[in-house]
C-alpha cells in the first residue's frame, strides 16, 4: 500500500512542558494506520504520522506532584480515542470516545515492561511506550481526531494527562488498526 509520513504540531499550546538550562521534555506519539480490507476497497491508505502533545492542565499538576511530591502517581495509564477539540482546563467529562463494540482505553502501566529504558536519540534522552493497538473488529466506530492519556481505565472521574491532534479524522472501518505508541524525549 502507500505510505506517507507527516508531522503534526499543535501551534497554539506548546508540547514541550519543563525547561531550563536549554532543556526541555516533549511528548509525542507515533501514529500508525492499518487499513483494513473494506477499507482498502475504498481508496485508503496506510500511513505512519508523528502527533506532539498538548499537555493539559490536569497533566501538569499531575506532573509536578508526582515528580517533586512524590504524591498522586497513577498505577496505569490508559490510551483512549476521541473526537472534538480539547482546551487546557479540560478534563475527562469533556471527552467523546467511541461507543461500539470492540473500543476501550488501552493500559500502559508505569513500569520497566511498558516503558523501555531511557536512551540517547539523537543527542538527547527518550523513553518509549509499547505500542497500543486499536481494532475495529467488525463495525465502524464513530469518527476521532483525537487521542488521550488518562489516570484511569473508564468514565470521567481521574485525569486527562496529555492529548494529541491526529492529521486527520478517522473513521476506523471493519478490521482497521491505529497503533499508537508514546514516547516521552528529554530536548
Amino acid at each position: 500500500g502507500a505510505y506517507s509520513m507527516k508531522t503534526v504540531y499543535n501551534e497554539e499550546l506548546n508540547p514541550v512542558l519543563v525547561s531550563g538550562h536549554g532543556e526541555s521534555l516533549g511528548w509525542f506519539w507515533e501514529v500508525e494506520y492499518i487499513p483494513g480490507p473494506a477499507s482498502r476497497a475504498a481508496g485508503r491508505t496506510y500511513s505512519l504520522e508523528t502527533v506532539h502533545n498538548v499537555l493539559t492542565d490536569e497533566g501538569e499538576r499531575n506532573l509536578l506532584d508526582v515528580y517533586f511530591r512524590n504524591n498522586n502517581a497513577p498505577v496505569n495509564f490508559f490510551v483512549g480515542l476521541h473526537s472534538g477539540d480539547l482546551v487546557d482546563t479540560s478534563t475527562l467529562a469533556n471527552i467523546t470516545e467511541p461507543t461500539q463494540s470492540g473500543y476501550a482505553r488501552k493500559q500502559l502501566a508505569r513500569n520497566t515492561t511498558d516503558w523501555g529504558v531511557p536512551a540517547l536519540d539523537a543527542g538527547d534522552y527518550q523513553t518509549t511506550g509499547l505500542t497500543v493497538a486499536f481494532v475495529s473488529a467488525f463495525t465502524s466506530w464513530t469518527p476521532v481526531n483525537r487521542m488521550f492519556l488518562a489516570s484511569q481505565a473508564t468514565g470521567a472521574v481521574g485525569a486527562i494527562l496529555l492529548e494529541a491532534a491526529l492529521s486527520i479524522t478517522r473513521i476506523l472501518a471493519s478490521e482497521d488498526t491505529l497503533n499508537v505508541t508514546p514516547k516521552a524525549k528529554a530536548q
